[in-house]
């Protein structure tokens, strides 16, 4: 810093010294001086900085001057007190070897009288260019920024100045200008302020100083880091180097303990950097005479960080040959880079093999890798940074097969049993690739290849040997097909030999056995059900046949329950009402009209209490029949003693309670003299009702349907049609039903000599055709009438006692022509087969028979295939 007093000493001072310097005497100044006032200039304050303050005459008249005096010779060494007397001087005397400085800031002194200096010759023959470094002994420093040091310019003719900032050392790297011809040289020191100092001497270094230079291995790396530094290559041109220090750990500070202590003195170091970052490593050389130089290296260390791994693939999954493409390019290293891509894509932990792995070493973006199995595939890419740290990412390719397709044929798909079929696989293929195994299951029962069947010898053989289904069955024929890749694919094929499968369901006790009867079935919830009244030894007792699957094909199906509170209940009709079986029952001690809806399915007694009483009009309820219309149950029934029908219908879906119903009326009057037996089912949403007249000279088979959905009055019912005369008299012989929506009924008796058919031409039974007779072969009983298929079927019991089954091809069966021969059921190897027999669609829409057979003492249940 400059010192404050320093500006108006040195204006003030430097008039008087050119004054005195004109003269080039201790006491002169000639006028030729340059002016004063560029001492006013601030003089940069800076180490090593020349600063041309011309306060002094001259260089070349300075010289002249002290030619005649002489210089010092000392190899540039002078004494404070070796000051020229011969030149300019001011507030400065000699003490012994040393000059003493005093200047003297006095305001009312003139210009210039305050400062102190003086000028030292010297003669330098051994200079030979380059750099000098003047070194100023104080004994008494200066003020800080007070001591200027001047050096003649002799080629500029003028002085340059340099502030002795640090009071005592000044670098020039070129001293050439301040040497004369005559190896001289000319140095003034000035002192402003009002601060002592005392000069003990001055040395002018000729000596070029050192060249450091230093060098690292490695320049980088991961901590812990190990550096070895070289400074061999340092040199000096003149002395040699005689130290050499190190500042390893970058603080600043040379020759420390450790490290720094240990290689003091030698040309090369080692360092170990435990901390990241950048490290500064120092030299500092210095020669014989002093000089120094500093070099300094800086090295990076690094944390022991791996490499981050990045993998994409596009597409990740698709049907095989799937071709993908990977990229690694986004992997990175956070303080180098990534020197291998390494690639493993068929996932099994190996990289770099040969063939694709192999041509992708080292590629960030390698080409494409075709999958050609499927299967999924851990594909993995390792990087590798510079350091040898890795790491590795890793994609899921899933490449899908495209499953075989399965295709079965068969040399034909039904007929009777025992029914042989040629199945066929030989059209099933494998969109991309071969199929290599087949599998059956002829049977149906799930299990392919079974041991000991055909299947097994099936096995892989597309073309199969026959197979025989020896009984009547619908079985589903399944196929699977597999493909290399272990994929699959089933087809089935539904095969079905026709004929009638037949389970005794309930089996009666024979040694008390005297009657059954009154045989009804139905499905209740879309299972078949049935119920019947046996008599045996005066006890008698209605069963109930309760079936816990759709088809009832298994004798373990069926349950038989003994309602023993209905052992009154000789006659009975079977209907589903809402879900629950429900019955119109003929009560044979009080003749009356019952009814009871069960509360649950009817497997369990306690479903089956509320017996409710509809009619009780002298000897009624006989032969009643029992159907939903409209919502709600209806029944038709037969009173005895006034020989009529009887009708009476819910108001409720139920009717579990007897106010539900209504009054019975009687739809065909009282002049008519009515068989025993009535049918009864809906006719376009109206009740419909067929029956026997026999009150007229020819007996006559009527259809009567009621003008109105409730037909609770006996004027609902005039709508009268008649359909046979003449020749019917059997009230047994009748079968009545819905088939397409249009009302049907199946007849037999005298005079048809067989079973003949007749439909309404319109749901409302108002026009009927022509009768139409579908079997003449025989005598019949027992007729039933359902719908299969969508057409009329027809089971009875022929003159043989044989259940037969015969069905139309087309929805009105009005030709002979189209009703197909008929089956036989069941062959009677003895009398009374067939009895009671009941005919059901079931949901599967195959057709079911029930019926007793006497001779067996059995009711059985035969399932059509």
């Amino acid at each position: 810093m400059r010192h404050p007093t320093f500006r108006r000493p040195v204006l003030c001072a430097a008039s008087l010294l050119i004054c005195l310097l004109a003269a080039c005497t201790g006491s002169h100044f000639t006028s030729e001086s340059q002016p004063l006032d560029s001492l006013a200039q601030p003089p940069v304050v800076a180490p090593k900085s020349e600063l041309p303050l011309p306060i002094l005459p001259a260089p070349q008249a300075a010289l002249l001057l002290q030619r005649r005096a002489g210089f010092t010779t000392a190899d540039g060494h002078a004494e404070g007190s070796a000051y020229a007397d011969e030149l300019s001087h001011q507030r400065i005397q000699r003490s012994g070897s040393q000059a003493e400085f005093s200047p003297q800031w006095q305001a009312a002194a003139p210009a210039g009288v305050d400062l102190a200096f003086a000028i030292w010759p010297f003669q330098l023959p051994d200079y030979a260019g380059g750099s000098v470094a003047v070194d100023v002994d104080w004994n008494t420093a200066p003020e800080p920024g007070t001591a200027w040091l001047g050096l003649a310019d002799f080629p500029a003719g003028r002085w340059h100045w340099q502030s002795l900032e640090n009071g005592s050392t000044a670098e020039f790297a070129d001293f050439s200008p301040y040497i004369s011809d005559d190896d001289a040289c000319l140095l003034a020191i000035v002192l402003n302020g009002s601060t002592p100092a005392t000069l003990g001497s001055i040395q002018l270094d000729t000596n070029q100083p050192p060249t450091a230079v230093l060098s690292a291995d490695p320049a980088a790396g991961l901590i812990p880091l190990t550096v070895e530094y070289d400074g061999s290559a340092s040199t000096d041109s003149d002395n040699g180097i005689s130290s050499w220090e190190w500042d390893l750990d970058g603080d600043g500070n040379f020759g420390e303990s450790g490290a720094e202590a240990t290689f003091a003195g030698q040309d090369n170091a080692a360092f170990t950097y435990e901390s990241i970052g950048s490290h500064t490593a120092r030299l500092r050389v210095t020669d014989a005479s002093g000089r120094s130089d500093t070099a300094e290296f800086s090295v990076q260390a690094r944390p022991d960080l791996p490499p981050t791994a990045s993998l994409t693939a596009d597409p990740q999954s698709g049907q095989k040959p799937l071709a993908v493409s990977f990229d690694g390019s986004a992997s990175s290293d956070v303080l180098g880079s990534i020197a291998d891509y390494e690639w493993d894509f068929d996932g099994n932990g190996s990289f770099n093999e040969s063939g694709a792995e192999a041509s992708a070493r080292g590629l960030a973006m390698p080409e494409g890798y075709i999958y050609e199995a499927a299967g999924d595939y851990l594909a993995s890419l390792r990087v590798t940074d510079e350091d040898g740290n890795s790491d590795e990412a890793q994609l899921l390719i899933s490449v899908s097969n495209v499953p075989p397709v399965a295709v079965l044929m068969a040399s034909q798909s039904e007929g009777n049993a025992p029914l042989g079929v040629q199945f066929d696989a030989g059209s099933s293929l494998d969109p991309d690739g071969s199929i290599v195994g087949y599998e059956w299951d002829f049977d149906g029962d799930g299990e392919f290849s079974e041991f000991g069947t055909p299947e097994l010898d099936a096995l892989n053989q597309s073309f199969p040997l026959p197979y025989t289904y020896s009984t009547p069955s619908i079985t589903t024929v399944s196929l699977k097909v597999w493909d290399i890749d272990d994929e699959f694919d089933v087809t089935t094929l539904v095969i079905t030999a026709h004929g009638w499968h037949h389970i005794p369901i309930s089996s009666l006790d024979v040694s008390f056995l005297e009657y059954m009867g009154s045989l009804s079935a139905a499905l209740v919830n879309s299972r078949p059900a049935a119920a019947f009244w046996t008599s045996a030894g005066g006890s008698e007792r209605v069963r109930f046949l309760y079936c816990s699957s759709p088809l009832g094909r298994e004798q373990t199906d069926w349950l038989a329950l003994d309602l023993s509170g209905l052992a009154r209940m000789e006659q009975l009709s079977l209907a589903d009402v809402g879900g629950n079986p429900a019955l119109a029952m003929h009560d044979v001690v009080d003749k009356d009209l019952c009814y009871l809806r069960a509360t649950g399915d009817g497997s369990q007694f306690s479903h089956w209490s509320g017996t409710v009483t509809l009619d009780s009009t002298g000897v009624t309820g006989r032969f009643p029949q029992l159907a939903m219309l409209s919502g709600g149950p209806a029944i038709v029934h037969y009173n005895a003693d006034l020989q009529a029908l009887r009708y009476t219908a819910s108001s409720t879906a139920t009717g579990s309670n007897a106010l539900d119903w209504s009054s019975p009326v009687s739809p065909n009057g009282t002049t008519e003299i009515s068989a025993e037996a009535g049918r009864l089912l809906s006719a376009n949403g109206n009740p419909a009702i067929c029956y026997f007249n026999l009150g007229a000279t020819e007996a006559s088979l009527r259809f009567r349907r009621s003008s109105t959905a409730s037909g609770t009055s006996a004027g609902d019912w005039s709508n009268l049609t008649d359909l046979l005369t003449g020749g019917v008299s059997s009230a047994w012989a009748q079968g009545f039903g819905l088939s397409g929506g249009l009302p049907m009924l199946a007849v037999s008796g005298t005079g048809l000599s067989g079973v003949s058919f007749i439909a309404a031409q319109d749901a409302s039974g108002s026009s009927w055709g022509s009768s139409v007779l579908v079997d003449g072969s025989t005598a019949s009983s027992y007729l039933a009438l359902a719908e299969f298929n969508g057409n009329p079927a027809i089971a009875y019991r022929n003159a043989d006692w044989d259940v037969k089954f015969i069905y139309s091809t087309t929805a009105d069966g009005a030709s002979a022509a189209d009703w197909q021969a008929a089956e036989t059921v069941q062959a009677s190897p003895t009398a009374d087969l067939g009895r009671e027999l009941q005919l059901l669609t079931l949901a599967s829409g195959q057709p079911a028979c029930l019926y007793f057979n006497k001779t067996s003492d059995e009711v059985i249940y035969a399932l059509r295939y």
